[in-house]
């Protein structure tokens, strides 16, 4: 899980939401001071370090970094969520698959928008 934080996150943020519940191995928050080192980054990675320092600062577009983040991390897939999204429940209120066979996917981007997108 990738969380990309922006200059309203407060920097204590994975210690305070949830009362910490998201401090694990496999979540990263991406700070803003961490996005600002990617800019620092233009002799090694140009057009990683203009990528970001063109992306809008507290925009929703600022996604994208959080997506790259997770590319160049070894992400096998990359679900798009915002704070007003929901996993959909079946009827008896089990949790519905992103993935209904994993088996079966290769090379294959999914892309689900909300029911009032």
């Amino acid at each position: 899980l990738v969380i990309v934080g922006d200059n309203k996150t407060p920097k204590d943020y994975m210690e305070k939401e949830n009362g910490g519940a998201l401090k694990k191995p496999n979540v990263f928050f991406f700070s803003m001071e961490e996005q600002k080192e990617w800019i620092q980054m233009a002799n090694i990675a140009p057009q990683i370090s203009r990528f970001v320092r063109l992306t809008p600062e507290n925009h929703f577009g600022r996604k994208n970094l959080g997506f790259l983040y997770a590319t160049l991390r070894g992400a096998k897939f990359i679900f798009d969520f915002d704070d007003d999204n929901f996993i959909n429940k079946d009827d008896a209120g089990k949790l519905v698959p992103l993935i209904p066979d994993e088996s079966q996917v290769k090379d294959v981007r999914f892309v689900k928008t909300s029911r009032t997108a």
